[in-house]
């Protein structure tokens, strides 16, 4: 169901001029991070104290249509 959500959601983004796709998932969900990249995205940058300022965040980025 997931990767059929993120596929849905990355078409309607591509359909209307998105250049890139950017999101945020806490450093240690391992299992976020696998499924994006498995979907095409990237570590972009890090966002220090993100969520209730203590734990970090990933920024992920897709910006080609695979």
């Amino acid at each position: 169901i997931g990767s059929s959500l993120l596929a849905e959601i990355e078409k309607w983004l591509w359909q209307r001029g998105a250049e890139a796709i950017y999101l945020e998932t806490p450093v240690d969900d391992a299992g976020a991070k696998g499924f994006y990249e498995k979907h095409g995205y990237f570590v972009f940058d890090r966002f220090e104290a993100y969520y209730n300022n203590s734990l970090d965040a990933f920024v992920m980025m897709k910006t080609d249509k695979r």
